[in-house]
């Protein structure tokens, strides 16, 4: 049977209030409601970023390729179970770098589909999940180093260098999306630290 944490719970109700109910206010308190033309502003300050988002899911689908068919030239160097090793470990955090970027991509490019009254809770949603993006690639990006030091083929380390590079680039994009969506977002709960939590 699975068991739901606090921020299951809390993205559960989130979920709720917003198929249940209409949604009248942006993320300030006092703020009025959106006009067609404020969302088609903030449509177009986001659009810019989720394309750029797009690129870097192309570029490190390309960098997660490459380090499959390189892990192939581990096999012939010294301590060849060991690199080989380093290297899938790697490819992995790549992995899962590619993948929530491409989530993050495909959840903001549907923006123009989400009815008016439900835009600040699925804003509020996206905001919730880029900030828990945010931080699994900063980890990411801290384990990858840890085994990229350990990795002696220098083909290697040049792809591993490329997708570091691509993956600094999304959390800076993250960045960019979570000030963009600050302002539209519902206020955080006072119990929580979290600036964009759900409720």
């Amino acid at each position: 049977m699975k068991t739901f944490t606090a921020g299951r719970w809390a993205l559960l109700v989130a979920l709720l209030m917003a198929t249940t109910t209409g949604c009248t206010t942006t993320g300030k308190p006092g703020a009025p409601v959106p006009s067609a033309t404020s969302i088609a502003e903030q449509n177009d300050t986001i659009r810019p970023v989720v394309e750029k988002l797009a690129l870097n899911v192309r570029e490190l689908r390309v960098v997660y390729d490459d380090l499959h068919i390189l892990a192939r030239d581990t096999l012939g160097g010294a301590d060849p179970d060991r690199q080989l090793d380093y290297v899938q470990k790697v490819y992995l955090y790549i992995n899962a770098a590619l993948l929530s970027a491409e989530s993050e991509y495909k959840m903001l490019s549907v923006l123009n589909y989400v009815k008016d009254a439900r835009r600040t809770d699925y804003l509020t949603l996206r905001a919730a999940g880029l900030n828990e993006a945010l931080t699994r690639m900063k980890n990411a990006i801290e384990f990858i180093a840890l085994y990229e030091a350990f990795i002696t083929n220098p083909k290697v380390t040049a792809t591993i260098a490329r997708g570091q590079a691509l993956i600094q680039g999304n959390i800076y994009l993250y960045d960019q999306l979570l000030d963009i969506l600050q302002p539209w977002v519902h206020p955080a709960g006072s119990f929580t630290p979290d600036p964009y939590a759900p409720i």
